[in-house]
């Protein structure tokens, strides 16, 4: 299955409700800030609504890389993370869903959809570079 066909939707919402319910619990941005004075963001998880039932989350967050062969290493540690935050989103996303509606909905990660990269902001090794990894991944609402 092609990722890009995944996001090719009807332009017709079949079940116009349920979008509804949907993008009232989804119109946010999760995430934490840092300690510093100026709340700059560690990490955000930002879900987009296809349609009533296909969801694009999006995670990033800032890393520090001691050197470049370290990213092949980070990556995989990084994509944990991401994913683990995502379903921290889609779990709170579930149980607002449930409370506005009545209704429950099981949501399903599709596991080709999955995509990641770094960023890089600086390229200098000593003492570390800094990127940003993103992810991106579709879920179905079923």
């Amino acid at each position: 299955m092609n990722v890009k066909n995944l996001l090719k939707t009807n332009s017709e919402i079949k079940d116009y409700k349920k979008y509804l319910a949907l993008s009232r619990c989804i119109d946010t941005t999760f995430g934490n800030s840092s300690n510093s004075p100026f709340k700059v963001p560690i990490f955000f998880v930002k879900l987009q609504l296809i349609d009533e039932n296909t969801i694009k989350a999006k995670y990033t967050t800032t890393v520090n890389i001691p050197s470049h062969s370290a990213a092949i290493d980070m990556r995989k540690s990084c994509q944990e993370e991401g994913l683990n935050f995502i379903h921290k989103r889609l779990e709170k996303l579930k149980k607002d869903y449930e409370a506005l509606t009545g209704k429950k909905i099981k949501i399903k990660l599709i596991e080709q959809s999955v995509s990641d990269s770094f960023e890089y902001l600086t390229y200098r090794t000593i003492p570390k570079m800094t990127a940003y990894y993103h992810l991106t991944a579709i879920y179905k609402i079923i």
